[in-house]
């Protein structure tokens, strides 16, 4: 059982008399010390720093808001987190958001047992980044993906999907892959620049055994919206156990550049399609925010809501 802390109270002098800084706090029972701190300590990364270092009770109380949402935006910052420097760490990383290939990751993703939302970005293995002791593989930057792995998120989402050949996940398919228990998943397509061809995006769903939820979200307006309704089609047709379809357009002005025959997709899907605009202009930034936001403004809730009142309203 940790130590309740004891510490001596500050003096603070404010308007001349010299008193004591929330004496009361060494009172209070354990549970509700730790409930105060884990307050404090959510509001952001920079106070739960602050408080780790207060007493042995603080830091068990604080890692958790520190670990949850761990975004590995450089090399750098993905070996330093793979040094074990805090082995107990890992446990507690809900969201991560990977910058890099996974086998160049020094084994961090089979650590995180706790892992429930995973973002993927950039798995194309960069030389310059690469130790050089650790050789690449010779097949796609997506094979890895599909490869077995101990954990198993239940969010999935891939940024710039449509930079990565998905028939490589289908090609080197285990039973244990990192998919293998996702309910939820979300292909964000960001870049105009890319290659825009059908089979790029031919993603295998029907691999996906438990997928209830699937999203598509735009980060610039792409030519080809007839490729974009294939994907949903073959969502439909292959995950049987799916409910939901967003469409999610980051831009408020992206959705006037292209045109996706949405009520065919509706009719289609019988009606679990819903298309939603998002309130921010970076869907990375969104999505690492999400730990700390209200769970019913997620894009999933807002989906769910929405069909929900479309089944209440009379036709």
């Amino acid at each position: 059982m940790p130590k309740i802390w004891r510490r001596k109270p500050r003096s603070i002098k404010r308007n001349g008399p010299t008193y004591s800084a929330f004496p009361e706090f060494a009172d209070f029972p354990m549970d509700i010390q730790r409930m105060i701190v884990e307050v404090a300590a959510s509001q952001s990364k920079a106070e739960a720093l602050k408080l780790l270092l207060v007493s042995s009770s603080f830091r068990q109380w604080t890692r958790p808001m520190i670990y949850r949402c761990i975004a590995l935006e450089t090399p750098t910052k993905l070996w330093d987190l793979s040094t074990d420097a805090d082995p107990e760490g890992y446990q507690y990383i809900v969201r991560l958001l990977v910058r890099s290939n996974p086998l160049l990751d020094a084994n961090l993703l089979e650590k995180c047992h706790n892992l429930k939302y995973l973002g993927i970005i950039d798995t194309q293995p960069d030389p310059r980044w690469a130790p050089a002791e650790i050789p690449f593989p010779k097949d796609s930057n997506a094979s890895v993906w599909a490869r077995q792995s101990s954990i198993s998120p239940t969010h999935i989402t891939i940024f710039r999907a449509n930079q990565l050949g998905f028939d490589e996940i289908d090609t080197y398919w285990h039973p244990l892959s990192i998919f293998r228990n996702c309910t939820h998943l979300e292909l964000n397509l960001s870049f105009r620049t890319c290659i825009w061809v059908g089979s790029t995006l031919d993603f295998p769903f029907h691999r996906l055994t438990r997928l209830t939820h699937f999203a598509i979200s735009f980060g610039v307006a792409l030519p080809d919206a007839e490729s974009v309704e294939m994907l949903v089609r073959k969502a439909l047709a292959d995950a049987h156990n799916l409910r939901v379809v967003v469409l999610l357009f980051v831009k408020e002005d992206i959705s006037t550049m292209w045109s996706l025959d949405e009520a065919a997709l509706r009719a289609i899907s019988g009606d679990k399609v819903v298309k939603l605009k998002s309130k921010h202009s970076s869907r990375e930034r969104e999505w690492l925010r999400a730990m700390s936001a209200d769970h019913r403004g997620t894009m999933w809730q807002q989906a769910e809501r929405e069909l929900e009142a479309r089944r209440r309203t009379p036709s």
